[in-house]
């Protein structure tokens, strides 16, 4: 057999394989007779084959069996599909979508910046590629948003539920496993929605190409892209992208199948031609002598000799020749066995995309679009082709694509016969391109950010439990939500070291982040719930939230500075337990108006001379720290304010000086002594520390305007939480280190702890940033009473870093401010990213980190959903009963025989003290109520118009009022708030003052008409 016959012989019967493969291929896809398929084959079979002998016909074969090779290898049909094949009729009538396809919608997606989510996709669909299955990722995009949903379909002969069921778990356990936080929907079985209702009447467009990268980590090539870029605009511009992937169970198959058609084309890669001649001349010449010695010896005696002499030439040459289009295509087969090896890893999958639309325009468009992005600098590989099918030639197809199944093609009789070169493509194919499973990743892929419809977080891991350096199980624990890893909440609990909390907490977060429930979830657990041992005290000067959540409980009680609101909170920052010396809380007390205050030069020292002397105008001794008289007895800052002046004008300033300092500090200590300041502020009858500190106790500062003021009174309650501790420790009922016994909120912690510059002057050595530091070591050192601070603010840059720097127990929830995210987050111990993350996470999520953890972690907080709304009632609570006792006396003009027993003779003669009125007034009070003597009723109305300083309230009505019973109203409201008596003594009060007021001016007849109507008199 001849050279060019056997290479003929063998292009056949590699092409012929290829044609039975097909045949075979239509005759199961079509449900085909093997009669039907054999016209269209017989015909292919005729183009590649010929009977004729001669040398140009052999090559012809060769070059059409070449041809043939050469469109298996590259796909090259792909591009005539809708144009040169037919769609086959879908062959499986019996199809059960309900036993054999189960689907669910995607509506949330996370991603972690720290890892690469291509290859996480690869996980997913890798757990699949073994199976005989299909699955699918379809985006449906309307004018309201867009859809996500996953699908895959059992394709084993057997349509048992049972199997897609088990496929479908194994899928969403691997969504979950690589992409934890992504929302599922529930799983459904039968067609999926965009497939059921939306195929008919739409034309399709199938994308085949092979994905790869032209950026890195496929970057500027995710679907967000396409899904943002292509918007319809009405109904009929709706679109619906089905990207089907079909694991390939012939891998051996196809991979020998290269190689084979690598090994029959190597032989017209290249060949050789060689051509040679020699030229040759030969001389020769010998000779020869012998002798017979038969006679003497029994042997001959001879010699000869040759010579020869030859001479040539030899010349040759040799051509080689390569074929670029059969080494190209050999090329290409290299690298698509190399694929294949991965394959043998990865998996191998059938993929082609499916757009389908109302609008033939935007479903071209959109495979367009699709390719383009998807095109990268490795799809050269593979043959990229884009077919379209009108409305009316795509009906075939709905059918193929409703079964999420790749439809099947067959070459067209019409298209063959009018032009018979075609007989060189395939005569059954699909669209679909062989991908591995990495580049099933990229054609398969998800929004990098968020499209309408689908939310894509970023997220970053934390801590997925927490984990201590050293873990005692003895230890009490603090239940205080569950850990929230990639924006899913788990089962998981996370507990706070209770004895830990001595170590202080630091809680912080953004308006709204879920503050406050944190703390209503740690009080409870601490001081509400169950057997708890603890009490606490919120010191809140904001909002005033804390007794609507807390302050119904019945082992609450709620202070307030609006006596009609709550019970007012009466202090004395003068006074101080006996286990303190005076002169410690003086000091203790000055740098508490020097953090609140901003006081300069000399002020500090003028003010605290003035505490002295007042202290000293009481009875104190400085030295021995004793009060002469049967009680201590303790100023207030009235007392401060009249010896102040006397201070100022002792310490030789200049008149300038001496004003400037006279106005600032007067000006300052007034405004504590009149109104409500005063009640609060200058009380002689304050709360025991007890009820204060060793109960369940809300201060509610909210209702103060001044920002001063309520620092103020969050210092005082400080200190004497101090102070209070250090006595119970010298009496043995606080021993140290005794584990958490008391809770303290500090809220807003910024208007008493605040930031202050550490720069000093001539003028100032930064009094207010050394008071601040008193206090941060204060609270600091308070935890070996047991004591606990829970430092809230939603502003961590306005605090002083001791605050910070000094807590042990860090709560942090959303903060979108980056200075305040950088301060926070490297004192709780997080990562760059996770410092980023902070400013995204949701409401009532924390990053939570104590300082023996191995690492923070993040929490969803429980939710305090048992709120408990403080009822009051104002008319009852405002009373003071010894002011009210004490005026009833005044009014019946009749001694009380039980008051002094009741109230106290020191209380009284305290309470008479504190008046505002003149010596007369005092002495006639002395006389009524100590000594229980009758007073005549000049003298009580004068006493009476004396405590509720009758001139000036006569001149605000006549001023303030133009009615009667306004008139009445105001007078009858500034009466109880001056002494705090009820309504109806204020009445009585009203009409003798106003009596004792008409009579002085009784020669004015229209003035004296004026107050007796409005006392009530005709």
């Amino acid at each position: 057999m001849g050279f060019i016959q056997k290479k003929v012989n063998q292009a056949k019967e590699v092409a012929q394989q290829a044609l039975t493969m097909a045949a075979d291929g239509i005759a199961t896809a079509a449900q085909l007779s093997q009669a039907q398929a054999a016209e269209i084959d017989q015909a292919r079979k005729n183009y590649l084959k010929s009977e004729s002998a001669g040398e140009q016909d052999k090559l012809d074969i060769v070059s059409k069996c070449l041809n043939a090779i050469h469109a298996e290898v590259t796909q090259t049909y792909l591009p005539l599909v809708s144009s040169s094949y037919w769609p086959v009729t879908w062959p499986d009538e019996n199809f059960s979508p309900e036993n054999r396809i189960r689907f669910f919608d995607i509506t949330k997606w996370t991603v972690d910046s720290n890892e690469n989510n291509l290859d996480k996709l690869v996980n997913v669909y890798q757990a699949l590629s073994e199976e005989r299955c299909v699955i699918a990722l379809i985006y449906t995009r309307t004018t309201a948003g867009c859809t996500v949903t996953m699908a895959v379909e059992n394709c084993d002969e057997l349509d048992q539920p049972a199997v897609v069921n088990g496929l479908s778990r194994r899928f969403r356990s691997a969504f979950y496993g690589n992409f934890p936080g992504a929302e599922l929907g529930e799983t459904q079985d039968g067609i999926p929605l965009a497939l059921r209702e939306r195929l008919s009447g739409c034309a399709v467009a199938a994308v085949s190409n092979l994905p790869s990268e032209k950026s890195e980590n496929f970057v500027s090539q995710s679907i967000e892209k396409l899904l943002d870029g292509v918007v319809p605009q009405r109904g009929a511009d709706e679109y619906s992208i089905v990207l089907l992937a079909t694991p390939a169970d012939n891998l051996w198959e196809r991979q020998n199948r290269l190689c084979q058609l690598y090994t029959e084309l190597s032989p017209y890669a290249t060949w050789q031609k060689s051509r040679g001649s020699i030229d040759s001349l030969s001389e020769s010449a010998s000779a020869s002598v012998g002798a017979s010695l038969d006679t003497l010896l029994p042997f001959n005696l001879g010699r000869s000799s040759n010579r020869a002499q030859t001479s040539g030439t030899t010349s040759g040459s040799t051509e080689t020749y390569v074929d670029y289009g059969v080494k190209h295509i050999q090329d290409m087969l290299e690298s698509q066995i190399k694929r294949m090896d991965q394959c043998t890893a990865l998996g191998m999958w059938d993929f082609a995309a499916y757009i389908f639309s109302h609008n033939y325009d935007m479903a071209k468009n959109v495979a367009h679009m699709y390719l383009s992005l998807t095109q990268g600098e490795e799809s050269y590989l593979e043959q990229a082709a884009i077919n379209v099918w009108e409305p009316r030639k795509a009906v075939p197809i709905f059918p193929w694509l409703r079964a999420l199944r790749h439809p099947q093609f067959a070459l067209s009789r019409e298209v063959v016969q009018k032009e018979p070169e075609q007989l060189i493509y395939p005569s059954q194919v699909s669209v679909t391109t062989a991908l591995t499973g990495a580049e099933l990743a990229h054609a398969l892929n998800f929004p990098r950010k968020s499209v309408s419809g689908l939310p894509v977080y970023e997220c970053v891991p934390f801590g997925r439990e927490v984990v201590q350096y050293a873990k005692d199980p003895k230890k009490a624990v603090v239940p205080f939500g569950r850990i929230y890893h990639m924006r899913q909440e788990e089962k998981a609990p996370v507990c706070l070291d209770r004895d830990s909390l001595t170590a202080h907490v630091f809680i912080t977060g953004s308006t709204g982040a879920g503050k406050s429930n944190a703390i209503y979830t740690l009080l409870n657990q601490l001081c509400l719930e169950g057997d708890a041992d603890a009490n606490f005290l919120v010191i809140e000067p904001a909002k005033g939230e804390y007794k609507e959540a807390l302050g119904g409980c019945s082992n609450v009680q709620v202070y307030g500075t609006n006596p009609y609101k709550a019970p007012l909170l009466r202090l004395n920052p003068f006074s101080f337990p006996e286990d303190t010396h005076v002169l410690e809380h003086i000091d203790r007390l000055i740098e508490i108006f020097n953090a609140c205050w901003p006081m300069y030069a000399a002020m500090p020292a003028v003010l605290k001379a003035s505490v002295e002397q007042a202290y000293k105008g009481c009875g104190w001794s400085l030295n021995s720290s004793t009060c002469t008289g049967p009680m201590r007895k303790f100023p207030t800052f009235r007392d401060v304010m009249k010896a102040l002046p006397t201070v100022v004008d002792s310490k030789g300033f200049s008149n300038d000086t001496q004003g400037d300092y006279k106005g600032a500090l007067l000006t300052r200590l007034e405004s504590l002594t009149n109104g409500i300041n005063g009640q609060v502020l200058c009380a002689y009858d304050e709360l025991p520390d007890s009820e204060l500190f060793d109960k369940n106790v809300i201060a509610d500062l909210s209702r103060v305007g001044s920002s001063e003021t309520k620092a103020l009174l969050m210092g005082v309650l400080i200190l004497k939480l101090q102070e209070h501790r250090m006595e119970q420790r010298a009496d043995g009922s606080n021993k140290p280190n005794s584990g958490l016994r008391h809770i303290t909120v500090l809220e807003e912690a910024h208007n008493l702890l605040r930031r202050t510059s550490m720069e000093q002057s001539q003028e100032s050595s930064n009094l207010q940033g050394k008071s601040v530091e008193m206090l941060t070591n204060a609270i600091a050192e308070m935890r070996t009473y047991g004591e606990g601070f829970i430092i809230a603010d939603q502003s961590p840059g306005l605090l002083d870093m001791a605050v910070i720097r000094n807590t042990n127990t860090k709560i942090v929830l959303r903060l979108p401010d980056e200075s305040d995210r950088m301060l926070v987050g490297k004192a709780a111990g997080l990562n760059d990213d996770q410092i980023v993350e902070l400013s995204r996470l949701d409401t009532g999520v924390a990053a939570v980190y104590q300082n023996h953890w191995l690492e923070p972690v993040l929490c969803k907080v429980d939710y305090f959903g048992e709120a408990r709304c403080f009822s009051y009632q104002p008319t009852l609570a405002c009373k003071n009963q010894l002011a009210e006792s004490v005026c009833q006396v005044l009014l019946q003009n009749a001694p009380d025989g039980t008051l002094l027993e009741r109230e106290g003779i020191d209380h009284i003669r305290t309470w008479i003290d504190r008046r505002e009125t003149g010596r007369e007034a005092k002495k006639l009070l002395y006389h009524a109520i100590i000594d229980q003597k009758p007073l005549s009723t000049a003298e009580q109305r004068y006493v009476l118009y004396c405590l509720v300083h009758g001139k000036r309230l006569v001149e605000e009505i006549r001023r303030d009022t133009v009615s009667v019973e306004e008139a009445r109203t105001l007078a009858d409201r500034k009466i109880t708030e001056s002494l705090l008596v009820s309504e109806h003594t204020a009445q009585e009060i009203r009409q003798i003052i106003l009596s004792y007021a008409a009579k002085e001016v009784q020669t004015d007849r229209k003035q004296y008409q004026e107050l007796m109507e409005i006392r009530g008199v005709k």
